[in-house]
């Protein structure tokens, strides 16, 4: 139980050997929907984040692969951060937060056109940005006598 909500995705076998050991990592998934537009449009919308994520985290790591910084010691972008912002511009048009107090979690990704596949968009921002992550595992139990 987290209190940002998403699911759990790992596998029950991953789960129960980090029960049984007392350690191990638990894979995390935000929660979204398809919302249905006018004309065949649609968008995808984020109801909750994996477990230290923030919806303002999400957008930087958008803008950060949208719009790439030169970096350091160099004078142009790198080809995979050329390519990173291709793959994500091809599929993804914009995004805007409209999260409140009725909706305390609520990301907006509109796709690129109506034709865009929308398992396309959704592994592209999986890859990319926070909306999947690991939380780790640590079982310990202090005993009566004070020894773990």
């Amino acid at each position: 139980d987290f209190p940002g909500g998403g699911q759990l995705i790992s596998a029950p076998e991953e789960i129960r050997a980090a029960y049984v050991s007392g350690r191990g990592s638990l894979k995390l998934r935000a929660r979204w929907k398809i919302e249905d537009l006018a004309r065949g449009q649609w968008q995808l919308v984020v109801t909750e984040l994996p477990h230290g994520t923030s919806a303002q985290k999400v957008l930087e790591e958008i803008e950060e692969l949208s719009n790439p910084k030169v970096k350091a010691g160099k004078k142009t972008l790198t080809p995979e951060q050329l390519q990173l912002k291709a793959s994500l511009l091809a599929v993804l048009d914009g995004v805007r937060d409209e999260s409140s107090k009725d909706a305390p979690v609520r990301i907006v990704f509109e796709p690129k056109s109506r034709t865009v596949e929308q398992q396309d968009l959704i592994n592209a921002l999986l890859a990319h940005t926070s909306l999947e992550s690991s939380a780790p595992v640590n079982l310990t139990m202090i005993g009566a006598d004070g020894r773990p």
